[in-house]
Formats: structure tokens, sequence, C-alpha cells
């Protein structure tokens, strides 16, 4: 639609969107995706971000406009080439994740941007399962019951904690 010489059009959390997931960048410090996250959460969504493959800390603010996702092994510890920061809001598995392949069948792939989707899929279900709670209740259960890894309470490496579906 048309208004004063300018096009708007109209974006996920205008269709009733609840949950997106941006698995490239890192996007955590770029204000237009800041500004997305927050209209998002002001429409009852989240915005769930990957926090790169940069094996460094980042030095980014955290942020309350999107949930940033780290990486960890199999043993819960931090991908090696997972980045970290105060950005980091929770982790997620990222090493040896199952994806389609552009060849056909599957493979075998690693980075934050596969741990980023697995919290986008909790958050997804936890929606699901309670149509009722706010995007800023449903981030508080995420973070209340992710499994505290790394220095007691949040940290630069796991935020807090590796998310749990159950």
């Amino acid at each position: 639609r048309r208004t004063a010489g300018a096009t708007r059009r109209a974006g996920a959390a205008d269709h009733g969107a609840r949950v997106a997931n941006c698995s490239w960048g890192p996007l955590f410090n770029n204000s237009s995706v800041q500004s997305a996250g927050n209209y998002l959460k002001s429409k009852g969504g989240l915005l769930v971000v990957s926090a790169g493959n940069n094996a460094i800390n980042e030095n980014a603010a955290a942020t309350t406009s999107m949930i940033t996702v780290s990486a960890t092994t199999s043993t819960d510890t931090l991908a090696s080439w997972s980045s970290y920061g105060t950005m980091v809001s929770v982790s997620a598995p990222g090493v040896g994740i199952w994806t389609t392949s552009s060849a056909g069948g599957y493979t075998s792939v690693n980075g934050t941007s596969f741990a980023s989707p697995i919290v986008a899929g909790v958050v997804a279900l936890m929606m699901s399962a309670n149509p009722a709670l706010s995007a800023s209740q449903v981030e508080g259960l995420l973070y209340a019951t992710a499994v505290d890894l790394g220095a007691a309470g949040r940290d630069i490496y796991f935020g807090h904690g590796r998310v749990n579906a159950d």
C-alpha cells in the first residue's frame, strides 16, 4: 500500500508470526535487525539470532531486542569456533547437527547457524503449548529452564545456559 510516496510492506510480525530465526550474520549489532526484533516483540513475538563462528569475544552489548545463541558440543562445552560475549542469551547444540544437503540426502554440519534454530524451535514449542504466554514470559521461562553451564548464572559463553526443551 502506498502512503505519502513511500511503500510499506507488511512483515511477518504483521501477519501473526510469533518467532523468527536469523541464522546468518552475526546480526546482534545490526541496528535494523534490533529494530525488527523490537517490532516483533511489540507484536508478541521473539527474534532468535546466531552469535557467529569467529571464536572470539565479540564485545557486543546485551540487547533485549533478540535472543542471541552460542553453540555447544555434545559434552556441553562451548564449541571452539563459537563467538561469545555479553550479547549471548542462551546456548544450544551446534556440532554434528544433521540437515539436508544441496546434493540430496543428509549431512552433518557445525555452526551457530544450526544452534539458533534449535532455540527458535523451543520458543515455538513453548508458544504452541501455551499461546497465552507473552513474549516476555516465554523469554523468561526459556532462560529460567536453561541448563546452567560454565560460571554460575549468566555468563559470556553460554548466556543463561544451554536451552532445555524438556
